[in-house]
């Protein structure tokens, strides 16, 4: 019984929340998945939400995707996203094939993740400042969506999902080679 009361007041608690970090009267910008409260909109920088949920937002490296999410605001953990996963999903096109992504969830209670791609910067071994390094050109934008999340270890691995048109995985890569993904909040 407690779940029902607790989860509008999340719900309330991110609107306002998102909105504030949007300087807008935004409403639409969390949704309940599953027990968990997830963002409808992808980090564009730094503290900020995309304006609209089809915006790809900006690819992170892991270092920056840490703290990418604004106040109030986390990335999801492992169990997160397979709660995501374990919730309806299918390959979505929008504006023609302009926009490409997987919508979540079920009823009124779905998020869109874009397929914004990723960036693979594998040079960047032995770079003090990956984001310079390597291979910076986005690869798949409009195929694969990748989508980090926090396994709460201080390991030297990333981990992420990776979603194309018919399939959804989980992987990880070393963080300090520099890859690039997306973040996608949940409320704290």
């Amino acid at each position: 019984m407690k779940k029902v009361i607790i989860l509008p007041i999340i719900f309330l608690l991110c609107a306002l929340d998102i909105a504030q970090a949007q300087n807008s009267d935004t409403t639409d910008v969390c949704v309940v998945i599953n027990g968990v409260a997830w963002t409808t909109r992808n980090v564009v920088r730094k503290g900020k939400f995309a304006a609209k949920p089809e915006d790809n937002g900006t690819l992170f490296t892991w270092k920056t995707a840490i703290e990418a999410c604004p106040s109030g605001y986390r990335l999801p953990t492992r169990a997160e996203i397979y709660n995501l996963i374990d919730a309806d999903s299918r390959w979505t096109i929008k504006n023609g094939a302009q926009i490409k992504g997987r919508t979540f969830g079920s009823g009124n209670n779905t998020i869109f993740l874009p397929a914004a791609g990723y960036v693979d910067s594998k040079e960047c071994e032995d770079c003090e400042d990956c984001k310079d390094c390597g291979n910076s050109t986005t690869r798949y934008e409009k195929m694969r969506g990748c989508y980090w999340y926090d396994t709460g270890n201080e390991s030297t691995i990333a981990h992420y999902m990776i979603f194309h048109s018919s399939d959804i995985d989980l992987s990880g890569c070393y963080y300090r080679l520099g890859s690039q993904r997306s973040v996608r909040c949940v409320a704290k």
